[in-house]
């Protein structure tokens, strides 16, 4: 079935208004993502964690990829009317992640206290040759894989 019927399932569901708002929303970002010329959203979960991790590196948080599989598992529920494939596995790690940025500021499964690529590379000089940020990058990085290991 389509997004039209998920939408219209959704306007007489329980759901809250930012739920019916989105999740038609994140359907259709997956549907796209997936689809095969049928018309029919095929879910598997090997294609919603390739997915999700496709919205992980464009930098989604874990709390909307979250919501992603709240919104594909009720088109999966109401639409398909199906309750395979289970994504609690899935949704639980979503769940875990989600509270360790909340709690950290981290973004994306970065480790707390951990320094990010650009964090270790710092600002390179755009002007200089290709050669020399090269060379300042990996120095900068050999600096601080040697630090790490210090402490």
């Amino acid at each position: 079935m389509s997004l039209i019927e998920f939408r219209r399932q959704l306007a007489t569901s329980n759901l809250r208004k930012n739920e019916r708002t989105w999740f038609p929303r994140w359907v259709g970002s997956y549907a796209a993502s997936v689809e095969d010329g049928s018309g029919t959203v095929r879910i598997t979960e090997s294609s919603v964690i390739a997915f999700l991790q496709g919205l992980r590196d464009s930098g989604t948080a874990a709390w909307q990829r979250l919501q992603a599989v709240r919104a594909i598992e009720a088109y999966r529920n109401v639409v398909l009317q199906q309750e395979e494939p289970s994504l609690l596995q899935i949704r639980s790690k979503l769940v875990e992640i989600a509270a360790r940025e909340r709690q950290t500021g981290a973004r994306n499964g970065q480790v707390d206290g951990m320094p990010t690529d650009e964090d270790v590379v710092g600002h390179l000089d755009s002007k200089e040759p290709e050669i020399i940020q090269k060379v300042e990058k990996r120095k900068r990085d050999r600096f601080v894989c040697l630090a790490y290991i210090a402490t």
